[in-house]
């Protein structure tokens, strides 16, 4: 306990029931694990909330109580053992169907879920999961995939739990609940049995260790460490500084520089635009790049062909290139297509030297999941870092990229990106699923790759 808490407790333990103390603050002494400390600290960081009521101090725990700039209460229990927090929670007293009985554990099992989905860092909701046999399905998707989807959205945004009911069926045995927010919701199945439930204390995350055995490539990229392992090329480049290469000035004859650098593709030339196609095996998904070279006194000037019609809320690059934005409002669409291109052209020129002029998208927080035998996570300070790091792997690889599945969530826009990179010469695929998400001011402002890598070529 700390001083200012035992200077408290050393005049009131023995004579009442509750204390209230003006503007409490915990300190690092009163948990009993630094973890939990850390926990308390990364909530209040992403809280976004003051707290003017005092906080509560009582025989079982803690109550604090803060309020959100909407005017929304946002009420905190921190049970407690000889005077040492030993858990934290957001209570859920008044958002249950009143149709539904839980438990005191199955309250704090939740109250616990959504205290550590609402901090800062995804590591506290992450432990939780691994050390618990939790089910959660959110937006179709189920547990890890679930997670990391609802991690990403919520990244900077608390989940604001508002009413909690029963799905109408339990999970072998399971109590299945649903968490509604004013525009969105989700479904926890809590573990069967709760008294064995855990918390954990220290972090317990699993990295990838590149502990194994490297074949090395041909050719040595800037330094990167090279191997014939997607899997191994991310874990043992991750971090490392890697920066487009400027070649506005080094290309003498552009049309050579495409022949060589998309080989794959045919090429034909409009006046300053420049038709890159390529034959698809792939059903509605192109890799079809479009382009305007310029040249001025420095050398040339590369950017995407911005050439498009639009049919209603659907965008039409050409018979067999189309992006189908039904679920937006057209107001919404006519802002957003002029940069759907360029992501289009930006995906499609992975593994290729005009990524180089293409590349945008610096500076947006990225999360990507490696599925493979095992799973791994990785988190980016900038998409521009992740396709980089991808673009040296698929040397002379054809991308094919689509977007589909534009909606509205939470009043912001989110659409989904397919990926597929494709060993012309070899039998295997990698493929992806990207998920942007947009600001208010309809600029990329979060983005989540499920990364498959070395899948069969089918027939």
């Amino acid at each position: 306990m700390s001083n200012k808490m035992k200077k408290y407790f050393s005049i009131f333990s023995l004579l009442i029931i509750a204390v209230t103390i003006n503007a409490y603050e915990l300190q690092k002494e009163d948990f009993y694990q630094v973890y939990n400390y850390a926990l308390y600290r990364s909530w209040l960081q992403k809280s976004n909330s003051r707290t003017d009521v005092p906080t509560s101090f009582t025989v079982n725990g803690i109550t604090q109580i803060y309020t959100q700039a909407s005017g929304r209460e946002i009420i905190t229990f921190f049970p407690w053992s000889q005077h040492k927090v030993s858990n934290l929670i957001e209570k859920i007293e008044g958002f249950t169907d009143s149709s539904l009985q839980l438990t005191s554990a199955q309250e704090a099992f939740i109250g616990a879920f959504l205290y550590r989905l609402n901090a800062a860092d995804s590591l506290f909701v992450n432990e939780l999961f691994a050390a618990n046999e939790i089910g959660l399905t959110y937006h179709g998707n189920q547990n890890d995939l679930a997670l990391n989807m609802l991690w990403n959205r919520y990244r900077y945004y608390r989940y604001d739990c508002n009413y909690i009911k029963a799905t109408s069926q339990e999970e072998n045995g399971r109590l299945s609940l649903m968490l509604y927010t004013r525009q969105d919701s989700l479904t926890l199945i809590l573990p069967k049995d709760l008294k064995d439930f855990t918390f954990p204390m220290e972090s317990e995350v699993k990295f990838y260790s590149p502990e194994i055995k490297i074949e090395p490539r041909l050719e040595q990229d800037f330094g990167l460490v090279s191997t014939n392992s997607l899997v191994q090329h991310i874990a043992l480049n991750h971090g490392k500084t890697i920066n487009r290469e400027l070649l506005h000035n080094k290309i003498d004859n552009f049309t050579d520089f495409l022949k060589t650098d998309l080989q794959n593709h045919s090429l034909s030339i409009t006046g300053n635009t420049y038709i890159l196609q390529k034959d698809s095996d792939q059903i509605n998904i192109s890799a079809d790049l479009r382009i305007d070279k310029f040249d001025n006194q420095d050398g040339i000037e590369v950017y995407p062909n911005r050439d498009y019609e639009l049919e209603s809320k659907v965008l039409i690059l050409d018979d067999y290139d189309k992006v189908n934005m039904s679920g937006l409002e057209q107001v919404e669409v006519e802002k957003i297509a002029p940069f759907i291109t360029s992501l289009l052209y930006e995906h499609r020129s992975l593994g290729s030297n005009l990524l180089n002029f293409l590349l945008v998208h610096d500076n947006v927080p990225t999360t990507l999941i490696i599925h493979c035998e095992d799973r791994f996570k990785y988190e980016f300070d900038s998409y521009a870092e992740l396709l980089l790091l991808l673009s040296k792997f698929w040397n002379k690889r054809v991308i094919y990229f689509g977007l589909s599945d534009f909606r509205k969530v939470n009043d912001y826009i989110e659409f989904k990106g397919i990926l597929i990179a494709d060993e012309t010469s070899g039998e295997q695929q990698d493929f992806a699923e990207i998920w942007f998400h947009l600001s208010r001011d309809y600029k990329i402002d979060l983005v989540m790759m499920i990364l498959y890598p070395e899948n069969q070529k089918e027939g």
